[in-house]
């Protein structure tokens, strides 16, 4: 029985990706926060261990000697100012400690989740020998992605470790509790505030985490991988929303200028509720830019093949109605 190790496995891709790694056989050891709840978890067989990316000592006592492979997918994907530095000390330092943990208890495999931004904001289609302009574009989220990935390149280059880096573009599916899945609460609600005139691709939460599993095995250590799924306008998606839900279909976007205009006031609104604006300066960069991106090389050596966006959408649907979360 092969042996996974799994930081971020009460996120969103974790959960999906604990999952998977159950039903293929593995023994699952996952990290956990303290202030994480483990519900979700109630009768599978994970072994739990307390601890944070942030603490490297926590993951030297959790981390088992000899794991087969660490599946490093804790991040912070906040797009928020006030997180920044945390966003650093989990994208940057939290990686830079998973990596020495990996090194000192000789795992022999280590799959790192980075993400489409680590290459910034690109212009013109682009495929992984694209170079980054993550330390230019704007974007801090990107930035650190895009640093973490330098801190495992550092480590396969110099120390020998194992690694494969996957870039995922837009995740969609099941056990989202924080990310698209507010789109989908906002068209079911009727509260859907713009359409953003942005261009992305989207892939369903099991294939990303299917794509992980596969990488262990074949990809090719040092290399990245782009997992973009199928393409459509941020209209488009709407849509598949909005026919799935029996709901009117939107007929047009939202200029940039007009969510740039409106940035500011969500700003203000926040210093007063104290909670994440719904647009930030950052988030208008994301939800307005063309991403282009190919996954010729995902499919090539990964078996990579993303669902349709009508599936992907139709399957976060039920999970939404199924758990209650519309109500």
């Amino acid at each position: 029985m092969p042996h996974a190790f799994v930081t971020g496995a009460t996120g969103f891709l974790g959960q999906n990706l604990v999952r998977l790694l159950l039903e293929d056989g593995f023994q699952v050891t996952a990290l956990y926060r303290s202030d994480a709840s483990l519900a979700a978890f109630e009768g599978l067989p994970v072994h739990w261990v307390r601890g944070s990316v942030t603490d490297e000592q926590s993951l030297l006592r959790g981390l088992p000697h000899d794991v087969d492979v660490v599946f490093h997918a804790a991040g912070n994907t906040s797009q928020w100012r006030r997180e920044y530095p945390l966003q650093y000390d989990v994208n940057v330092h939290g990686t830079r400690h998973m990596v020495r943990a990996a090194l000192a208890r000789r795992a022999r495999r280590f799959v790192h989740t980075s993400s489409i931004a680590a290459f910034g904001i690109q212009n013109q289609p682009f495929d992984e020998s694209t170079p980054s302009n993550a330390a230019t574009c704007g974007q801090h989220y990107s930035w650190t992605k895009w640093l973490g990935e330098e801190e495992v390149r550092r480590a396969c280059r110099d120390e020998g470790l194992r690694a494969v880096i996957l870039n995922p573009a837009h995740i969609v599916g099941p056990y989202d509790t924080h990310n698209w899945v507010r789109l989908f609460v906002s068209v079911y609600r009727d509260d859907l505030p713009a359409i953003p005139p942005g261009f992305g691709r989207f892939a369903h939460a099991r294939d990303i985490a299917r794509a992980h599993i596969t990488a262990a095995d074949k990809g090719r250590a040092g290399e990245n991988y782009l997992l973009g799924g199928p393409e459509a306008s941020f209209l488009e998606f709407i849509n598949t929303i909005q026919q799935v839900m029996g709901k009117r279909l939107s007929k047009r976007a939202t200029s940039a200028w007009v969510l740039r205009l409106a940035e500011p006031l969500f700003r203000v609104q926040s210093l007063f509720t104290g909670q994440q604006p719904r647009l930030t300066p950052d988030l208008v960069k994301l939800l307005i830019k063309q991403v282009h991106s190919s996954d010729a090389k995902a499919e090539r050596e990964l078996d990579f093949r993303p669902v349709s966006i009508l599936q992907q959408v139709e399957d976060t649907y039920a999970w939404l109605r199924e758990t209650g979360q519309l109500a």
